[in-house]
């Protein structure tokens, strides 16, 4: 069988690039996330690459909808032996003029999300002795000069992925972000940024990076 690959989170222009890549090198792709729309299409255009795909919609701030959609995902296509998740840093209003429900929004669910992903591919990446978990943070839509809720997850991340590294690394599991090298620009400072970070999976996921983990990749002007 096919090796399996998770791509969770945000369905933009960097998800999208990221499983297309994906499915060209030969892998089949479950894309996860709270719109079933996108997903479904993209599903559309994995398969059109032959390669297997499927669109489940959860919750991926709650662990319970996370855990089933792992169960939905190892029992149609198989173990995943990548975790890529999609994490937009697009800060949307001045400090300000922030709401504790939109700090918490823009901060805490974003992070929940990478954290309970990752802790429910666990299991079958150590059943198995190895894996991969690749964190991709998206600016799709981030406006110059608000950039305090981009700089807090995008920190919060990479300490994140350092420690679950360390934790995992005698498993044979490694885990690496990919950020913009701009912290405060958007896509539109760096249009080649999604082709860019999905141009980099195939060297986190091959034999060549099994010792790089924990390790922050900037990528772009």
């Amino acid at each position: 069988m096919s090796p399996v690959a998770i791509v969770s989170g945000e369905a933009d222009e960097v998800g999208a690039a990221a499983a297309m890549r994906l499915a060209a090198d030969g892998m089949d792709v479950a894309l996860l996330g709270p719109e079933p729309g996108t997903s479904t299409e993209l599903a559309r255009l994995v398969a059109e690459r032959g390669r297997r795909s499927v669109a489940i919609e959860a919750d991926l701030t709650d662990a319970a909808s996370a855990e089933a959609a792992l169960a939905d995902v190892r029992a149609t296509l198989g173990d995943p032996s990548v975790l890529l998740h999609v994490v937009s840093l697009a800060a949307r209003c001045p400090l300000r003029g922030l709401a504790d429900s939109e700090w918490r929004a823009m901060t805490s669910d974003p992070l929940r999300g990478v954290f309970l992903t990752s802790r429910a591919v666990l299991e079958p990446m150590l059943q198995n002795g190895s894996g991969h978990i690749i964190t991709v943070a998206s600016v799709t839509g981030l406006e110059p000069g608000r950039s305090h809720e981009n700089l807090t997850v995008r920190a919060a991340l990479g300490g994140f992925m350092m420690t679950i590294a360390m934790e995992l690394r005698s498993f044979g599991v490694t885990a690496n972000l990919i950020v913009p090298a701009s912290a405060t620009a958007g896509l539109s400072a760096n249009p080649g940024y999604a082709a860019q970070a999905a141009a980099a999976l195939p060297f986190l996921i091959g034999g060549a990076a099994s010792a790089m983990s924990g390790q922050v990749i900037c990528l772009g002007e």
